[in-house]
């Protein structure tokens, strides 16, 4: 009985070591993709202040046409 008793154990751990390599073998695939997308973020960090500081700088006293083509003009640099 006490045989019988252990070999179950050791079968209910294997599914579960299965289950868990399985698990983790999807995560790596998503772990990294966000890697490369953080990667890229991180790249643009620099533009994305200057474009907000810029934009806080020049939003309020100019009127909206040409906010718009300063914007336009920031990005198409920043590329």
């Amino acid at each position: 009985q006490k045989l019988d008793d252990q070999q179950k154990q050791t079968q209910q751990r294997l599914n579960n070591a299965e289950k868990l390599t399985s698990l983790l073998g999807s995560e790596q695939v998503r772990w990294t993709e966000d890697s490369k997308t953080l990667g890229i973020k991180l790249d643009n960090l620099v533009g994305d202040v200057f474009l907000s500081a810029a934009c806080i700088s020049y939003y309020g006293p100019f009127t909206g046409v040409w906010r718009n083509e300063c914007v336009k003009g920031w990005m198409e640099r920043m590329r």
